[in-house]
């Protein structure tokens, strides 16, 4: 794992490039509490101190896939509300109370600018980082397998395994966006 103590984005003299938009030094935590399962669980940063919009961390990394695993939270309070994005893309969201302190989610994002962000989503309320694990995948991912779809009463339902967003567009034709939450 490589330390982040919140400083700005830029090279640091670890062979990484990576940081914060701008010095979020004051607002990182090592809290040293036993019923933290480890020190990557201990150790957190604010994502929203002093900017309801939050800070945005980022880390050079080469275009293409990659598997990102997100951890929040923290030990000694459950005052937020965590939502935590990867490139626009959610990858966690929840609420902690006293007997849920963390919450961890991994999802497939793609970089296309060279870096991968980390970002607040839009429910997020004293978001915290714990830490972040990424690992690069191959260029081609298997094509995503579709299982049959369900009805719900109105709603129809699809899954699949594999890469692979939802995407909606009033036309067929027509420009076609994410689904929201995918």
């Amino acid at each position: 794992y490589l330390m982040d103590f919140g400083q700005v984005f830029g090279d640091q003299g670890n062979g990484y490039t990576y940081g914060w938009d701008a010095d979020n030094s004051a607002h990182a935590r090592n809290r040293n509490n036993v019923i933290s399962p480890d020190e990557r669980y201990d150790t957190f940063n604010h994502m929203q101190k002093d900017l309801p919009a939050g800070r945005v961390w980022e880390i050079q990394l080469a275009n293409g896939n990659y598997s990102v695993h997100v951890v929040a939270g923290e030990s000694d309070n459950y005052d937020g509300t965590y939502d935590i994005q990867a490139e626009g893309v959610t990858i966690l969201t929840g609420q902690p109370t006293a007997t849920v302190r963390w919450f961890e989610n991994t999802a497939i994002v793609v970089v296309t600018d060279g870096r991968l962000s980390l970002s607040n989503g839009p429910t997020a309320v004293n978001n915290k980082v714990c830490y972040v694990d990424i690992a690069r995948l191959p260029d081609t991912m298997p094509p995503a397998k579709f299982a049959p779809p369900t009805l719900s009463g109105n709603t129809v339902n699809l899954t699949w395994t594999g890469q692979g967003r939802l995407q909606e567009a009033s036309e067929v034709n027509g420009l076609w966006s994410d689904v929201p939450g995918n």
